[in-house]
């Protein structure tokens, strides 16, 4: 199970059902906001959802992009004091989504459920709007075919993002992004791998295509704090849940790790990405 959390100074702005901030109801609070992703492969038994709330709050998240949601359809509900968003497909494979809190609940401008593998989430900021994709790219072994349709798929979603907000791509890419020293502008050199597989070389490209760069590998941690996934025989280990941002905002991510204590059942770990940027938080006026 893989969490990323980024931390950001959110301003409180109460709005109205339109979307709109009337201008006599404006009250700005200083708050971070923390974005997770975790792969918690599902979360429709029974108490499975108010289990992974539970552990969001132990990190103090607020934001969170879970994969393998194995919910059916696009749903967005309440449970306890967050919201659940998801996007999935009757045959509960996959699935992806987010919880949020309910304090940043006001904040959010949009879902869209694309595919049980893609969704994204629109949340507004003091001066420019934040959008999340969630994505859960397909394994390493599957065709190349299959694989660049995704690709091709996640450029659409990209494009469609209005140019001024601030884009960011987390999620499980099942990606070995390596410290290839050609890639160090757009990797940062610190990833848990010395060279990138075939998925890793395909997000890079994605990363240099789009202008963003993978933050998740350019912070120099203990190899613990860089694994987030571990096989069933405890051997293998692999760094594969990665954040993306635009290259031009990259300064205000100033940490990713992982989590390993953080508890749903996965083999993936909680990776959280730490932020210093303003975004509105909600609260009572």
């Amino acid at each position: 199970m893989t969490a990323i959390a980024m931390e950001m100074d959110k301003r409180n702005k109460h709005v109205n059902e339109t979307g709109d901030i009337p201008k006599q109801r404006k009250k700005h609070i200083q708050h971070k906001i923390r974005i997770g992703t975790w792969n918690v492969r599902g979360t429709f038994e029974e108490g499975a959802l108010k289990h992974l709330i539970n552990e969001t709050r132990k990190y103090n998240l607020d934001v969170v992009a879970i994969q393998e949601t194995k919910q059916k359809g696009k749903i967005t509900t309440e449970i306890e004091d967050h919201m659940f968003f998801n996007s999935g497909v009757e045959n509960r494979m996959l699935g992806v989504g987010f919880l949020v809190n309910n304090i940043y609940k006001d904040s959010v401008i949009e879902f869209e459920g694309i595919s049980d593998r893609l969704c994204k989430i629109r949340i507004r900021g003091k001066y420019r709007k934040l959008t999340l994709i969630n994505a859960h790219a397909h394994s390493e072994d599957k065709d190349e075919d299959i694989k660049t349709r995704f690709y091709e798929e996640l450029d659409e979603v990209l494009n469609k993002i209005p140019k001024f907000d601030i884009k960011c791509l987390i999620g499980d890419m099942n990606a070995k992004v390596g410290r290839e020293e050609e890639y160090s502008v757009t990797t940062g050199g610190k990833s848990l791998h010395k060279v990138s597989n075939d998925n890793g070389k395909r997000l890079i490209e994605f990363a240099l295509e789009n202008s963003m760069k993978i933050v998740s590998t350019a912070f120099d941690h203990k190899d613990i704090h860089k694994e987030t996934w571990i096989a069933p025989n405890g051997l293998t280990k692999n760094q594969i849940d990665h954040v993306l941002i635009e290259m031009k905002h990259a300064k205000n991510i100033t940490n990713v790790r992982s989590y390993r204590g953080a508890d749903a059942d996965s083999d993936h770990s909680l990776v959280r990405d730490e932020t210093c940027k303003k975004y509105n938080k909600c609260s009572k006026l």
